[in-house]
This record gives C-alpha cells, structure tokens and sequence, in this order.
C-alpha cells in the first residue's frame, strides 16, 4: 500500500488540496491504489469574493467535485472546473473548481474525489459570511457621520475582530473625535470636515488568523470656503481667484459672471487647477483674468457640484482707475498749493498794509515836527 502525504493550503479563499505519492511499502504497486484520507480544514469566504479550490492528485485519474455529496453543477450556478495533466509527473492530475463571485448559497462541504471511488475523496468545509459596508453620508460642514461594517450572521466568524483604519492608519476611539462601537461594529466621526471625507476600512480579523476587508465611504456634499466679500483690483492688474472647494465624491468646478457662465474664449481668461492642502486635485478650481478692464466689474461665482448637490461663493470684483492710487497724492498736493497760495495772498496784503501804515507813520511824524517847530518860532518872538 502507498503512503499519502495530504497538503491544504488556505489563502484568501483559494485552496490547494494535494495528495502526493510516498514511498512504495510492497513491491506489487500494479494492485495498489491511492486513497485520500477524509479531512476538513475550513475555509472562509466573504460573500462576493472568489472561490478557487484545486486538488492534485498523482493517480492519473479524472476528479470530480461534489458540494454536500452532490454533483457540482458548472450549467448555470457560477461554477467552472479545469483540469491539467503532467505527463512529467507520471500522469499527476490538477483539477480546480473556481467561481468568481460566491454567494450565502456556496457555503458547505466541497468533496474532490479521484475517479468514481468514493473512498478517495478530500473533504473541505468552506463557510460564506456577508461583510457590508454602511456608508456615512454629511450634508452640512461639521456634521456627525456614522459609518458601519455589517457582519452576516454566521457563527463562523462569531469569534472576530473588527479593525478601523484610514490612510493605512488604525483609528482609535477618541473623544470628541471617533467613537468606535463594538456592539453595532459602527465608527462616528464627530463635526466631520474637510479632511474627513473619503475612504475608510474596517478590518475583520477571524481567530484563525484569516483577514477580510472592506472599504466605507465617507461623502460629503460639496463644499465652498467663503471668499471674502469683496475685492478692489486696480484697472491693467490681474484677478487671480481660488474656489477651495471639498466634498466627496470630489466636486467638480465651473464659474459664473454674475448670472452667466464665464466666457472662456476671451483670451485674457484662463483657469487652471488646484490642490488643496489635503492633496485633492480640483479640475479648473483657480480663476486668472489678465489685464483687468472696467466692464471686468461683476461678482464672480465658484460652483462646487457632485453632479446632485451643488454650493458655491461669492465675491464683488471692483475694478479701480490705474490713477485711483494717484488721487489722493493730487489732492494733498491740490491742498498744498491751494494753501500756499493762500498764506502768499495773506503776506503779500499784510505786507502792503505795513508798509501803508509806515508810510503813514512817517507822515504823521512830519507833521507833528512842522507844528513843534512853529511853537519854537513863536516863543522866541515873544
């Protein structure tokens, strides 16, 4: 009789099973057949993820596969076999049973038996659990969002671990910013904002060591950081606009002149895109208008849109005369010289008048001289 060496490898939801050939114990082989040894190693399978199951075996001999000791049907249930033959390896047989996408209804026993003989069989338990992401949906900036993993109810995977990560980063419970709940296998996110939205994943790691995945989102309607409610930009100078916008799915962006859309022909216009501090790439987010002109003059809109909801901005464009700047120069230099001429009026009239109220000072004194020295005369007469 033959030794059997049987090899189960279990990965991911593909199977190896193999019978390899040992020793030779009698020398009459010709009468000697191989016998595979019943044996379960279970398998765990998340719904919606492949089943690959292979088993090889070196008796040259066709294999069959069996679910619940019932033929496979490969019509119309998903499933389809290959088989391969070595002639190398002494007529070694490969045969796998493959379905791309398993279901609650694959979950049993699956038998590879060599030949018809119902003693050469390997037996493998293969459970199906449902593993479905409840995604978090935020229509308002700062919101709380309440995402989820939901586990099938299946005993199989009772024992397990559920893990939250983002960003390869493993989340933990935090105050006033995640809550992790192990009861309803659920993760808040307090007042979520921008950096929030997107991608998370919850982790099950079963006590056997295997690890499922699945991917949560986070969306987020669009987005819009306020502009500031006006802008003054001199006649000839440039506008250079940025709409930060953050949502998820990532909003697309358009603007508005007031009630139309922005003529993108004029070659003075150009937009181009723009990357947020988290590295999100918004397509035409950055608004540049060269030369600036007074009918430029209008409120420029940002559109922020996920092809449902839309949020925009809103910011005045002023344009200024090249000579704005100038103005209040001039009317300095205006009061200056209006001043200036003011003060030369004033001196040269009160220099007038000084020197009329010399002139007369003068002739006052020749009088009173005159008069002294006819007093003089006269008293020498006497």
């Amino acid at each position: 009789m033959k030794k059997l060496t049987i090899i189960n490898v279990i990965c991911l939801g593909i199977c190896f099973f193999v019978a390899v050939k040992g020793e030779t114990e009698t020398d009459d082989s010709s009468s000697k057949t191989s016998v595979v040894t019943p044996q379960v190693q279970p398998v765990y399978i998340k719904a919606g993820d492949p089943l690959e199951l292979t088993c090889i075996q070196d008796d040259g001999l066709t294999v069959e596969w069996l679910k619940d000791r019932s033929e496979v049907d490969t019509s119309d249930s998903g499933f389809f076999t290959t088989q391969r033959k070595e002639v190398e390896g002494g007529g070694k047989i490969e045969s796998t049973l493959k379905k791309t996408n398993t279901t609650a209804e694959d979950e049993g026993v699956y038998t590879c038996q060599v030949g018809s003989n119902p003693e050469q069989v390997y037996n493998l338990k293969v459970f199906v659990f449902t593993l479905n992401p409840q995604h978090g949906n935020v229509k308002k900036d700062k919101d709380d969002a309440v995402l989820g993993c939901e586990i099938g109810d299946n005993t199989a995977v009772m024992e397990s671990e559920l893990i939250w990560s983002r960003n390869g980063v493993v989340i933990q419970d935090t105050p006033k910013r995640y809550s992790i709940s192990t009861e309803n296998n659920t993760l808040t996110v307090f007042r979520a904002t921008e950096g929030d939205e997107g991608e998370y994943v919850c982790a099950l790691n079963l006590n056997n060591g295997a690890h499922f995945n699945a991917t949560v989102y986070l969306y987020m309607a669009p987005q819009v950081h306020h502009f500031q409610k006006s802008k003054n930009v001199i006649q000839g100078d440039p506008l250079h606009l940025e709409c930060k916008a953050f949502g998820y799915p990532v909003p697309s962006i358009s603007w508005l002149k007031g009630d139309m859309p922005l003529d993108t022909s004029d070659d003075r216009v150009k937009l181009s895109n723009y990357t947020t501090e988290q590295g999100v790439l918004l397509i035409n987010a950055t608004l540049r208008i060269e030369n600036l002109d007074f009918p430029d003059r209008a409120d420029y809109v940002c559109l922020a849109s996920d092809g449902g909801l839309t949020n925009n901005g809103t910011i005045l464009v002023r344009v200024k005369d090249k000579l704005a700047a100038l103005w209040p120069f001039l009317g300095i230099c205006a009061e200056v010289t209006i001043l200036c001429v003011i003060i030369f009026i004033y001196e040269k009239r009160r220099a007038k008048k000084m020197e009329l109220e010399e002139q007369q000072e003068e002739a006052d004194h020749l009088t009173n001289s005159h008069a002294h020295r006819g007093n003089d005369e006269i008293r020498q007469r006497k």
